[in-house]
Formats: C-alpha cells, structure tokens, sequence
C-alpha cells in the first residue's frame, strides 16, 4: 500500500529541510568565524605584549630607540592584526551569510511552488535582488504581510545594503551615501574606521564601514532564522 503524504507532511517536512540546512550551515559559520578571530587576537595580543615590555624601560633614550626599531618592525603587524584583519574577516561573514539568506529564500520559494503546484516560481518574478523576488513572491501567492516580518526585515535588507557595498566599493562609503550612513547610525555594531581619532565626516573624502564586533554576524544569523519562523507561521496559517 502506497503512502500519500498530504499537504501539511510536505510543508513540515520542508520546514524541517530548512532549519536542518540554517543550522548546519550557520553554525559552521559562526564556528569559522571564532576559530579565525580567535587566531587574530591570539597574535594581537602577543604583539602587544612585545610593545608593552618595551614601555616598562625607565631610560628615555633606550625607550626611544626600542620603540622605534620595535615600530618599524612591527608597527605594521599590529596595523593588520588589530584592525585590517578583523574588519576583513567579518566583511567576508555578512557576505556569506547573505549569500545563504538569498539561497534558502530560493528554496523555499521552489519548494512551495512545486508543493502547490504554483504556475510560476521566483525565477518568473523581476526585482533588484533575490530577497526582493522572494518577497515579492511570497506576497502575490500567500498574500503575506511583511509588517509581521519586522523587526527582521527591516534588520535583513539594512544587511543587504551593507553587504553591497562591501562588494561593490570594498567598504568604502562618502557622507554623500545617506543610506550607508544611516545605517551605520542605526545599528550600534556598525561603525566608521578611526572614527576613534577623526570624529566626523567631511565631503568626498573615503570612509570604511567598520564592523565593530563579530557579534553583528550572530545577530544576522539570528534574525535570518527568525525571519524564516516567522514566514513559515504565516503560510502555514493560510
């Protein structure tokens, strides 16, 4: 006797798919992260220490010329160890997780289809990026209310704007960029580069969009998974 698996087995089934995918993939990302940060702090701090023994000489001409010869070996080490490195390495976090929000919202949108047997998929849809496709997907067949995706969506399309230009112009913004600002002022785990020693922004000169924390990317995983909660509770009650 054949089994027919009825509508509600298929949807939880793919709702089980999906959060098995989120979680195998976003805990390695968060794993890669630690294990990269904590590799890049380890060597920071040594280097800080080699700088630190230096700073306990009490004789100012032997301090000079220690220092000096300790900055022209190594004051490019710390440069990269202690912002370079760091900030490169949790652009290239945004930039993954990203990535994957785009392929499961494609996945999900698929998968619906063929469960639903829906005339045209997200592929069919035109927009400006996949997350735009999968929500304007998901409103002309489920009719769903973005309102009820906040904070989330809001939170995930701020991402996409950083992650563009991270892409698109390594980081590098200009006051005139009033979105990216914007962002940067909303979200207290963004920052500026050296906003610590030259406060404020003048016109056209190039500023870095500084990650402050890793943090950031936890959260942006978090709110991936939420958001996916919250779209899956939505269609499953329609």
């Amino acid at each position: 006797m054949q089994y027919d698996e009825t509508h509600q087995n298929k949807f939880d089934r793919i709702a089980e798919l999906l959060n098995a995918f989120m979680g195998n993939k976003f805990d390695n990302y968060i794993e890669l992260q630690n294990f990269v940060e904590n590799h890049i702090g380890t060597v920071s701090k040594e280097l800080d220490d080699k700088f630190q023994e230096v700073d306990k000489n009490e004789d100012v001409d032997k301090w000079n010329t220690e220092m000096s010869k300790l900055e022209d070996e190594l004051g490019y080490e710390g440069f990269k160890f202690d912002h370079e490195f760091t900030n490169r390495i949790r652009f290239s976090s945004i930039i993954q997780t990203y990535s994957m929000l785009e392929v499961y919202l494609k996945w999900l949108c698929e998968r619906l289809r063929k469960i639903n047997h829906n005339p045209f998929g997200i592929a069919d849809l035109k927009g400006n990026s996949d997350l735009e496709k999968g929500k304007l997907y998901l409103k002309r067949v489920y009719n769903l209310d973005f309102s009820k995706l906040e904070p989330e969506w809001s939170f995930l399309n701020d991402m996409k704007k950083i992650r563009n230009q991270i892409i698109h112009n390594n980081g590098e913004f200009q006051t005139k960029d009033k979105e990216i600002v914007r962002i940067i002022e909303k979200i207290e785990l963004l920052g500026r580069m050296w906003d610590d020693i030259e406060p404020g922004m003048k016109p056209n000169k190039n500023y870095e969009i500084k990650i402050v924390s890793k943090e950031l990317n936890t959260k942006f995983i978090n709110y991936v998974r939420t958001f996916f909660a919250k779209v899956l509770s939505e269609i499953n009650t329609v």
